[in-house]
This record gives C-alpha cells, structure tokens and sequence, in this order.
C-alpha cells in the first residue's frame, strides 16, 4: 500500500503504461524540457543521494528556483532523503529584504538549493546574514543524473506521519508562517483533490501557478504524480504576458483541467477579446473539463463572463469549479462536484452585514451581492461554522468562523508552539476533540455547501455592522475600464470618524484622461448607494500595490504605505 507521494511515484515509475511525467514551456508556447515518470524517479533518487550523503535527514532546504523540472526533480530528491523542502519564490532582484531572507532564519535551513539564473542574482545580494552561513549549490536535474547508484542504502522510505515539506504562507494577513504538512496530510489531500475533481486514466493537468504557491505545487505538481497522469506546465510570466498562451496550450496538449485564482480568468477577459475568440480556429477547449477557481475572493461576473466568451471555443460552463482551502489544510478543504453548474447567491448587502445569509427578494432589490458557492468537502475532511465567540455550530445562513477538521489538516506552524494551539487545536464548547483548525475565514452554509464572505481579521466594522473589504473593493472596480483589477479599502484609524480609505490602481497608459475629481465622486456614489457607507478618501494612483508573491493584497503594507505618503496619486482627491 502507499503511504507517501513517492511511493506513488515509484508505482508510476514501474508502470509502462505511466510515460510522460512533466512537460515544460519556458516561453508558454515551444517545449523547452519534459521528464518522464522513471527518469524522475531515478533523478529524485540519485539527488537524494547526495543529500543523504551530506547528513540532511530532518533538516530544512530551501529550493529557490526559477520556473522549470529542476524544482520538481529537487523536491521529490528532498523526500527520498529525508531533508525538508521548503519552497520558494526566487528574487527577482538582490536585496536582502525579499521574504526569504526572513524564512531562511525562521527555518533555520541548513542549505540553499537553486538554479544558475537564481545564484546571478542571489550573489549581488550583501554578505550579511543568511548569506554568510548558508551553503548555496546549484542543482539541475539533467546535471545530476545516473551521478549516484539510485539504489543506495542511505536513502529512506518516510513514514505517513513524517514532516514532508514547509509551506510557507503568502503573509497576506501577516508574517509568512511555517505550516508543517506530513505525507499522510498530503495523501489524503490528493485523494480529495482526486476524487472532487473526478480525475482519473484520461485526465491531462496544465498548470501556469508557481511552485511555491500551496495550489501550484500541491494541485498541479503532486496531483500527477499521484495520478500517474502526465501534466504540462508554463512560467506565470508567460501566462501574465500572453494569457491566450494558457488557452492554446490546454488545446494543442488536450489538457483536461487546469485554473488559477480569480484574477486568472479576468486577465484571460481583459485580453482575450469576442473578436480574438473568433479568430481562434485552431483552439479546440472542448476537452477542458475542470477549470478549478480558488486562492482568492471569486467573482460570479468574471466566471460567468469567462464561460461566455469562451463557450464558442468549445468551453462547458459547468466545467468551472470553485474551491476553497488554504496551505493550512494542504490545499483544498471544499469543492463543488465536475461537472456542476455554478451556484451563486444573491444576497441582500443589508441583511449580510448584519450576519445573516438573506437571498434578495427581487432582481430589482436596491443593495445586492453575489457570492459563489465553494461546495462542500471530500473524503473524511470535516468543515463547519461556527460563532467564534461560544464556539458553537451556527445554523444555515448564519455567518460564522469556517473550522475544519480531518486527515488533512497539517500539524501546525513550525517553530510557533503558541499560534499552532490558537489556530489548530480549536475545541467546539463542552468537547474535549477533534481538534478543529480555525481558518479565519467567515462565511455561512447552505444545502451542505460552503460559502465564503470574507476574512475575520479583515472585517470593517461601522455602526456594528461587519462589512467584507473585498466586497466593497469589488465595487470600485467596476467603476471605469481603466482600473486594474486591484483596489484596497481600510480604516483610517487617525481620522475623527475613522474614516474608510479606498485605493485604486489605474493603468498607466489609461491614467492621463481620467478626471480623478469625477471618478472620485463616482465611487463615493457607488458605495453609499449599495453598502451606505461614507468613504473619507479616495486615490487613483498607477502606484502598484504591495502583494504577496501569490498576488494577495497586503492591506497592512497599503496602509502604511499610505500613511506615509509613499503611494503617488494621479491627481489629488479632495476629502469629503
């Protein structure tokens, strides 16, 4: 039986009828590299060798490379040794204030695997710190194969309940945390994932996330490997560049599922025009069965808008999967079933500020919002809500803390004894176990399917009322085409009536026609018209927004920006 993902890839890699494991477009369109399931096994094998060799069982190596099979070779090396990866983005240049630098220390890592492109930049960073202690090796996959008897001795079979890798958290909400999966974590996420997703003998996964993201390396890296499927993949900067790449690719490869974030399917809208869709003719979609949304706030307008302009290419909209789940679970905690139309919620904003889950009464209802069902959990995963403050399960349609428990689950934060009691070993009022994991998400049940409204620790709280910023944020969005698809709203703490704040990027060679006095009004409008809220500042800025390396805003680092007059506007905003 197998207990760990290498044991699924040795499975496949004994298989003949298992051939092509990853295949890989440096530019998202020409193959640059492809591995097939034996030779990945005997890479991983022969890597892991010379881990072992170096006395790394147990201890934390960092993987830092740019897009590509070497990652995917060095992390399944990593396992076979008993060394624990630690994924991450690669800078893109020298400085010493890239989240990394902060996670080396934290993890207190041991080595620093990375590839050619990666050490160039790496080496223009000061000799101070990490870097005056932490042994650097450039590792490629082609470089270290047949370098080592793959049979050695030295190499180990992990136990399901071993440490397997470190996932480091996109630091959305605050410092990037440590969570600590095991293979028995991974396992049962993948047979979730699997079974969600229906995902069997036919199925072909493309994916253009990156590695160190939780979705990219646990839903478009492992799941082949546990499938024994093969997967294509491509940079996100390929896709970012050129979304039409994504789609051309799941065509030409006859991909069955593949997705992203949100933010995704509205770049693929912004560039992919009715008029380039029908210029399309060589673009066949009508295989792409599951094309998963998650990672972020998902948007019915932009799915369904997604759906519609794809739907000549051969595109089913009940091929579109929302999902909900985080590094602390793995990866997925919630899916709606392939195939399955989305459902979608449309809610009276009054009532859900208030708590409560209340569909509005008539199309013409004033003051809306629409919220897309996550669906529900698989496999022996628990997920409940819960009213965080008597830690009791709340009924349908009532808003609560999203609880999870179950076999994946990971077992904690590294090195942080005190959060991992918080936010994993949560006990229901009265019971004694399971341990829940607190998500720190708010959102309601319904028919037995999750719906998300937002973050606990996000919330706007005005005149007692919980208002999600993603939900006001969506709003001004909507204002003028010439906003991107980034905005932030918060509190402004120093102000008299704690007045609410809103930034909004705008492109750059669109910013010079905008009247920032007219739009400024416009969304003020907008806001009291659908929430009723008073907005004290408005700014239109081309300023880029910091993000995490997943692209979640960081609302903490908006503000302090802000406050510090670091955030150029295109024009001055006049207070109300």
């Amino acid at each position: 039986m197998e207990k760990t993902i290498l044991d699924r890839l040795a499975l496949h890699a004994g298989d003949p009828n298992c051939g092509t494991a990853f295949v890989f477009l440096a530019d998202g369109e020409r193959e640059s590299d492809r591995i097939d399931f034996a030779q990945l096994h005997e890479a991983a094998r022969c890597m892991a060798h010379g881990l072992a060799q170096r006395g790394l069982r147990g201890h934390r190596v960092l993987l830092m490379y740019q897009p590509g099979l070497d990652f995917i070779v060095a992390f399944f090396g990593c396992l076979a040794a008993g060394a624990i990866p630690v994924p991450m983005s690669p800078p893109r240049v020298a400085s010493d204030d890239h989240p990394w630098c902060r996670i080396a220390t934290d993890c207190k890592a041991s080595l620093l695997l990375l590839d050619a492109a990666t050490e160039r930049i790496i080496e223009k960073c000061p000799p101070m710190g990490w870097k005056s202690t932490l042994p650097v090796e450039v590792a490629a996959w082609r470089s270290r194969a047949h370098e080592a008897d793959p049979e050695a001795s030295c190499l180990i079979r992990p136990e399901a309940n071993d440490l397997a890798f470190l996932q480091y958290t996109s630091g959305s909400t605050g410092v990037p945390k440590g969570v600590m999966v095991t293979h028995a974590n991974i396992m049962a996420n993948e047979a979730s994932i699997k079974d969600a997703f229906g995902h069997g003998g036919k199925t072909v996964v493309l994916g253009w996330l990156p590695f160190h993201h939780d979705m990219g390396l646990v839903g478009t890296v492992m799941q082949p490997v546990f499938l024994g499927r093969p997967c294509v993949l491509m940079p996100s900067a390929a896709f970012i560049q050129k979304p039409l790449r994504w789609l051309k690719a799941m065509s030409h490869y006859g991909a069955t599922t593949s997705g992203g974030p949100n933010f995704g399917y509205q770049l693929c809208l912004q560039a992919v025009s009715e008029q380039a869709v029908r210029d399309c003719k060589d673009i066949d979609l009508s295989g792409w069965s599951v094309a998963f949304a998650g990672a972020e706030p998902l948007r019915a307008d932009v799915l369904r808008a997604f759906a519609e302009r794809m739907q000549p290419l051969g595109f089913r909209s009940d091929a579109l999967l929302p999902c909900y789940g985080m590094a602390e679970s793995t990866l997925m905690l919630t899916s709606r079933a392939a195939p399955m139309p989305l459902q979608v919620h449309t809610l009276d904003r009054d009532e859900l500020t208030r708590g409560h889950a209340m569909d509005a009464m008539t199309a013409a209802h004033k003051s809306t919002a629409s919220l897309v069902s996550c669906g529900q959990s698989f496999g022996p995963d628990r997920v409940i809500v819960v009213d965080p403050n008597s830690r009791l399960p709340v009924p349908d349609n009532v808003v609560g803390e999203v609880w999870a428990s179950g076999p994946s689950i990971a077992r904690g934060y590294w090195n942080d004894a005190d959060l991992t009691r918080q936010v994993f070993q949560a006990n229901l009022a009265n019971e004694t176990g399971p341990f829940f994991l607190r998500t720190g998400d708010l959102g309601y049940s319904r028919n037995n399917e999750l719906v998300i409204t937002g973050r606990r620790k996000e919330l706007l709280i005005v005149n007692g009322r919980n208002y999600a910023p993603q939900d006001i944020e969506m709003i001004v969005q909507r204002q003028d085409p010439a906003f991107r698809p980034q905005a932030v709203v918060f509190m402004d703490e120093a102000a008299q009536d704690n007045g609410l704040v809103v930034i909004q990027e705008v492109y750059t060679h669109l910013a010079r026609r905008l009247d920032a006095q007219l739009l400024g009004r416009r969304i003020r409008g907008a806001i009291a018209d659908a929430c009723g809220l008073r907005i004290a500042t408005v700014v239109l800025t081309t300023h880029r927004l910091p993000v995490t390396t997943s692209g979640k805003i960081r609302r903490s680092a908006c503000r302090d920006a802000w406050k510090l007059g670091a955030i150029k506007e295109i024009e001055s905003t006049c207070a109300a």
